[in-house]
C-alpha cells in the first residue's frame, strides 16, 4: 500500500490553526484574572449607580410632595426636620419606608402607598427613603428636630416627627409610652406629666385605656400586666424589634414615671 502523499499546504494550514488555538487560549488564560479583578469594582460601580439614580428620584419626589412641610433639605418647616441626626439615627431603612407606606393615623401623615390609599409605588417610596437616608452624613444635631418651629409639628407618632414612637414609631406609629411630639411632654409649669405623654402620643396605638390598638395592649389583663418593671424599661430604654430607643429622649426618673403610671392603669381595672 503506497503512502500518502505529503500536503504541505495541509500541514502548514493545521500548524497555523494550532498556533492561534494556543495564542486564544493563551488569551483567555490572561483575561480571566484581569477580569476577576474588575469585576467587583464594575458591580460597585453598578451599585453606586444605582443609588444615586434612586436618591435623584427620591429626591424629586420629596420635593413635590413632602417639602412644604418637611423643608426642601428636610429641616423641618410645620413637620419635623427628618434631616437631624436624631432621627436618622433611630429609624432605620426599614421604619422609613413603613412610615411613608402607612402614614400615621390621626395625624397629617397620611399613607403614601399605593396598597393604603396613597399615589406611590414601593420603588418610589424605597426611593423617596434612600433620599432621606441620603441626608446622615451631613445631618446637624437637632434637639428641637420634633417640632423645629416650637409648635409641635405634625405629631406624626414619633416617627416622621422624630422615630420615637414605643412599640414601632418609626415604621407604623406604635407609641410605647413615648411622645411622639417631643418626648418631654413637661407641660407650661415644666413638669413632666406621663398620663398626658401617654395620652397625647401613645393611645392612639395602644388605646386611651391602654386596652390595645395597632399597638399592643399594656392595660389589665394584657401580656405587659405579668411583665417585670426591668423588662418594660428596658423596651422603653432600647426599643425591641422595630420600636426606636428612647434612652436619649427621656431621663431615667421620666421613664419610670411613664412605668407608673401603666402600672396604675394596670392596677384600677
Amino acid at each position: 500500500m503506497s503512502e500518502r502523499p505529503r500536503d504541505d499546504e495541509l500541514e502548514r494550514s493545521t500548524n497555523r490553526w494550532i498556533v492561534a488555538g494556543i495564542a486564544l487560549t493563551s488569551l483567555f488564560v490572561l483575561m480571566f484574572p484581569a477580569y476577576r479583578l474588575y469585576e467587583p469594582s464594575g458591580r460597585e460601580a453598578a451599585r453606586n449607580d444605582l443609588a444615586a439614580s434612586l436618591v435623584a428620584q427620591g429626591g424629586d419626589i420629596f420635593q413635590a410632595n413632602c417639602a412644604s412641610c418637611h423643608g426642601v433639605s428636610g429641616q423641618g418647616v410645620d413637620a419635623p426636620a427628618l434631616n437631624s441626626q436624631q432621627f436618622l439615627k433611630s429609624a432605620d431603612d426599614e421604619q422609613i419606608v413603613s412610615l411613608i407606606s402607612h402614614g400615621i393615623p390621626g395625624t397629617e401623615m397620611s399613607p403614601y402607598s399605593l396598597d393604603f390609599g396613597g399615589f406611590l409605588t414601593s420603588q418610589q417610596i424605597k426611593a423617596v427613603g434612600s433620599f432621606i437616608r441620603s441626608w446622615e452624613a451631613d445631618a446637624p444635631d437637632r434637639p428641637d428636630w420634633r417640632s423645629p418651629t416650637g409648635d409641635g409639628g405634625h405629631d406624626e407618632g414619633g416617627a416622621a416627627d422624630g422615630g420615637h414612637d414605643e412599640g414601632g414609631a418609626a415604621d407604623d406609629g406604635h407609641d410605647e409610652g413615648g411622645a411622639a411630639d417631643g418626648g418631654h411632654d413637661e407641660g407650661a409649669a415644666g413638669v413632666f406629666d406621663a398620663a398626658e405623654v401617654f395620652a397625647a402620643s401613645c393611645a392612639r396605638c395602644h388605646g386611651a385605656d391602654l386596652s390595645g390598638g395597632t399597638g399592643p395592649a399594656l392595660g389589665p389583663g394584657s401580656h405587659a400586666v405579668s411583665d417585670e418593671d426591668e423588662e418594660l424599661i428596658r423596651a422603653i430604654r432600647t426599643g425591641p424589634d422595630e420600636m426606636p430607643r428612647f434612652d436619649d429622649e427621656f431621663t431615667p426618673e421620666q421613664i419610670d414615671e411613664l412605668l407608673a403610671y401603666i402600672r396604675e392603669v394596670q392596677s384600677s381595672g
